[in-house]
């Protein structure tokens, strides 16, 4: 009976041991996270994130089986694209780790709380959520560590003129600007022609040319680019008409597409209507195009109404084509015409899209000022479609500039003052504007930037004696603002702008281009020879 009793204990133990053996077995088997810091050569200190942008590497560590068949990362909506691993070494006490490196990308999702699943060996656990964000977040605050580097230059042809009509940026910083005989790409430092007055295009059997290059811009991730342009066609066509073409062009292939043609009388009344409706049956002479982060297209209709020459009047209005293929009025020029969408006093052609589609800043003058400084921007809500707010007259309403350098030398104390007047601007992901001036009587090498709800404005870049700037020797065109004259290296000592004193010096113009989703801000500097092209980030 005893040594049934030892038999029946050994065959117990027996299964305990194998139960034991095959819960340290999955054990084993289970991917394992840590989200303790650790410190990774090259990086130092590291833990797992709680914020991320999209176009970041985002670190995970642990046991993660990463080189096994079936092993996955998703977050959000999709499976994360492993870019790089290495190993973290361990000791006695803890084994090595798996250092993955994967890229966040748009299609995850924007937002709190995208869930973290990691799969690996027929097992899956829940990571901590992560909050993706389209732009990094940015403070309404000077940074001082603002850095400013040459992304390169074009030169025109002997004979020709800069005469920049556009220039837009995507996220990865590739920059895309045209001027009235043709449209070019920025990539890595090397200018591309992809479409001028000299080349034929031939689609669905027909052919023509670009006469007139009306506008350009792309889309953020830089797969479309969208080109507005007066044509000559190969057919008949009446003396006394000539056509607008609105292409879209497939950065991969190159293929360029029509997606609306106009044909409008050169004389005497053209035919307007309909406002809205499908993009193909709308008249459309679109200039000042722009894209927002939702892939909709916006531009401004200088489609002739009446009239030839100095008496032309047109439509005016400001339209957006969205991703269906359907265009609505948004706003309009006040004036006789019934068109949908919000009327306007005044407005110039220049205006600034939010990044994140929301909002749309244009000029509007209620007050019917002359003074070329005069202005009221308008923040028109693209979701209400209506103005949500207004920064008032800015020769008339005083607002609050922040100081953020106790320089004698080139701050400029904090209290109330006039916005400064501009002719670029760019709109920030946190609401903020940067507007950069070269109006010859009020000059300014500085960038501002102004939040129109607090009524507040700062520098963004270069000095703020700068900002508040005027000639202090006009005969070798310096400004105040000591040391800053710079085109690259630390933004506080770089010129954004100089207006032209006197013959000899004739100055250069900054246009704004636009902003990726880490905060580089893209622009380039021109006069009448040459473009420089510049891109501008915080070195934090």
């Amino acid at each position: 009976m005893k040594k049934l009793y030892v038999y029946i204990a050994f065959i117990i133990g027996l299964a305990a041991c194998n139960k034991v053996d095959n819960n340290h077995h999955y054990i084993d088997g289970l991917p394992h996270l840590n989200l303790s810091t650790v410190h990774i050569q090259g990086v130092g200190d590291y833990s797992y994130p709680t914020n991320v942008t999209i176009g970041d590497t985002m670190i995970m560590v642990g046991v993660l089986f990463i080189h096994e068949p079936g092993t996955t990362i998703h977050i959000g909506n999709a499976d994360a694209k492993v870019v790089a691993t290495s190993v973290l070494p361990g000791n006695a006490a803890i084994a090595d780790e798996d250092i993955v490196r994967v890229l966040i990308t748009s299609d995850m999702g924007v937002g709190a709380n995208r869930p973290v699943t990691i799969t690996a060996n027929g097992h899956s656990i829940n990571a901590p959520s992560i909050t993706i964000s389209q732009f990094v977040q940015l403070q309404s605050k000077t940074d001082t560590t603002l850095w400013v580097d040459s992304i390169g230059s074009w030169t025109p042809p002997p004979g020709a003129f800069v005469s920049l009509l556009d220039i837009n940026s995507t996220d990865d910083g590739t920059l895309y600007f045209d001027n009235s005989t043709g449209v070019y790409r920025l990539n890595n430092g090397v200018v591309e022609k992809l479409l001028d007055t000299t080349q034929t295009v031939t689609e669905n059997g027909n052919t023509y040319k670009a006469v007139t290059v009306l506008g350009c811009t792309t889309d953020h991730a830089g797969g479309q680019l969208y080109i507005s342009m007066s044509v000559k066609e190969n057919g008949v066509l009446p003396a006394d008409r000539m056509v607008y073409r609105l292409c879209k062009m497939d950065m991969q292939s190159r293929t360029l597409t029509t997606i609306n043609r106009t044909e409008v009388l050169k004389a005497g009344t053209a035919v307007t209507t309909p406002f809205e409706g499908d993009v193909a049956s709308v008249p459309i002479v679109a200039t000042q195009l722009k894209t927002d982060v939702n892939g909709n297209l916006y531009y401004h209709n200088r489609m002739r109404s009446t009239g030839l020459g100095i008496f032309t009047k047109y439509l005016d209005n400001f339209c957006r084509l969205d991703i269906s293929g359907k265009i609505s009025s948004l706003m309009v020029l006040l004036k006789s015409i019934s068109v949908p969408g919000i009327a306007l006093h005044m407005t110039t052609l220049m205006y600034a899209i939010d990044p994140q589609g929301k909002t749309i800043y244009v000029m509007d003058n209620k007050t019917g000022s002359s003074l070329p400084i005069d202005m009221n921007i308008l923040a028109y809500d693209i979701e209400l479609s209506d103005v949500a707010y207004s920064s008032g007259s800015t020769v008339q309403i005083l607002y609050n500039f922040s100081s953020f350098d106790t320089s004698s030398l080139t701050g400029q104390p904090s209290g109330k003052n006039n916005l400064r007047p501009f002719t670029s601007w760019l709109a920030l992901p946190n609401g903020d504007l940067i507007t950069a001036n070269d109006f010859s009587s009020y000059p300014s090498p500085s960038l501002q930037a102004v939040n129109i709800p607090s009524r507040t404005f700062y520098v963004y870049a270069g000095t703020e004696r700068g900002l508040f700037t005027s000639f202090i020797n006009v005969n070798n065109c310096e400004y105040s603002g000591p040391g800053q004259v710079n085109t690259t290296g630390l933004a506080k000592y770089v010129r954004f702008s100089l207006s032209p004193c006197r013959p000899g010096y004739p100055g250069f113009t900054t246009a704004l281009a636009g902003i990726d989703p880490h905060g580089t801000v893209y622009y380039c500097t021109y006069g009448n020879t040459s473009i420089s092209f510049f891109k501008m980030y915080s070195r934090k």
